[in-house]
């Protein structure tokens, strides 16, 4: 019983509420929890920088009166780019025509810089979706929380 208590936190944790539990047990058809993850990545724009090279030039007149001392600059050509990861968390339920659910959605961005006009990452990838059947755990849930809720005879 303590197992299920902890798995119905850890699922009510993602947002899926008992609201939803009763209505996707209610219709007697599968019910999965789907992953789905998408990759984009875009150029965002490219621009030249200046640069110490860390190599030092001195410079000295011949009498030794004068004497200059600066360090030396590169130009570098950089990319800009975005890479964002977007990741989806659904309750789908039944086959033919399923009803969702969206339990988390969650994106992240960040900016890179390249040298090169290369992309680091494909333009677009997904990952998924990768489900698995839920209805058995959502069924103890249930189970296990009308038991735990009767009153004691």
């Amino acid at each position: 019983a303590l197992a299920a208590h902890a798995l119905g936190a850890c699922v009510r944790a993602l947002g899926v509420t008992d609201g939803v539990v009763q209505r996707a047990l209610a219709d007697n058809k599968s019910v999965s929890l789907v992953a789905e993850c998408t990759e984009r990545c875009a150029q965002v724009s490219e621009r030249y920088r200046h640069v110490k090279t860390g190599k030092t030039h001195v410079w000295s007149s011949g009498d030794g009166e004068f004497r200059s001392k600066w360090r030396a600059e590169d130009t570098v050509h950089e990319w800009l780019w975005h890479h964002t990861v977007q990741l989806e968390l659904v309750i789908v339920v039944g086959h033919s025509s399923p009803r969702r659910h969206t339990v988390l959605r969650h994106e992240a961005r960040t900016t890179l810089v390249t040298r090169s006009k290369h992309r680091p990452y494909p333009s677009s990838r997904s990952h998924g979706p990768h489900g698995v059947d839920v209805r058995w755990l959502l069924e103890h849930m249930r189970d296990v929380a009308a038991a735990t809720a009767a009153p004691a005879a």
